[in-house]
């Protein structure tokens, strides 16, 4: 009877260390569990990071910041380094990653693009947290349901755009912080103006500092902001000037500005 009892000792032990190392729900390890994952990234692969020493300031960005059901939403992980702007973390430099709910989305096998479920709940939020050199952060993305959109996320504008003279704004960032920020070509790279904003999403109105307009998404996927006075890089054009000799006032709700989705990596 020894062996047998010996035997099953040894059986317990190999399911219970199956146990202890199988990865929970929602866990993705990261270093040398990826060694030989081709990282889609490749292209951002020219950073200033010294030896996997990735700051407390590190940042997960989305593609976008909320997402539908069935949404695949690349995923670009990064850190500042002072003048160089936003530089690429490799995938070896990254302790694991954690999605919670579990059920409500996936990573893919290089961890740069997110897969939300079809089954992910409309009005909840999925939590990402990635953990590099034991410093974690966490991204929330609200989950909208059919039909619904958000102007969170980044916004170029369409070239050529202009009202009254001023140029359309190169790019806006609407933030989960309630900031807009608005890059208008003054600087490679910067952002030039920044406002408090608030969108309604079930009328579709965008209130701008004390500005309010409308936003909607076109049948080809682009944001359209109108009734709005955007920060511009030039000011409008003269004025006309009335038979009276009296300038006209500009009317502004006659605006209509186009933007197409693009990524938050800056």
């Amino acid at each position: 009877m020894k062996p047998l009892k010996t035997g099953l000792a040894v059986l317990s032990v190999m399911a219970l260390t199956a146990c202890a190392t199988m990865p929970s729900p929602g866990y993705y390890p990261g270093g040398v569990a990826l060694r030989g994952v081709a990282d889609s990234q490749e292209g951002f692969a020219n950073s200033r990071l010294v030896g996997c020493e990735v700051p407390a300031s590190h940042t997960l960005l989305p593609a976008r910041l909320s997402v539908h059901p069935g949404d695949a939403v690349p995923l670009q992980h990064t850190f500042t380094f002072g003048p160089y702007g936003q530089q690429h973390i490799p995938l070896q430099c990254v302790d694991h990653w954690r999605i919670e709910p579990a059920e409500a989305a996936t990573l893919s096998a290089d961890r740069r693009t997110l897969h939300v479920s079809e089954a992910a709940v409309p009005d909840g939020v999925i939590t990402i947290t990635v953990t590099a050199n034991t410093h974690p952060h966490r991204l929330m993305l609200p989950v909208l349901g059919d039909g619904e959109f958000d102007v969170l996320g980044n916004w170029r504008g369409l070239p050529g755009q202009d009202c009254f003279g001023s140029p359309a704004p190169n790019e806006i960032h609407f933030g989960q912080d309630g900031f807009a920020l608005f890059a208008l070509g003054l600087g490679p790279g910067t952002w030039d103006d920044r406002r408090a904003f608030s969108f309604d999403r079930s009328t579709g109105v965008l209130r701008l500092g004390d500005q309010s307009g409308t936003a909607h998404i076109d049948e080809e996927g682009r944001l359209v902001i109108s009734a709005m006075r955007l920060p511009s890089a030039r000011s409008p054009a003269p004025r006309p000037v009335d038979l009276e000799g009296y300038s006209q006032e500009l009317d502004w709700t006659t605006c209509r500005l186009a933007f197409s989705s693009t990524s938050t990596y800056r």
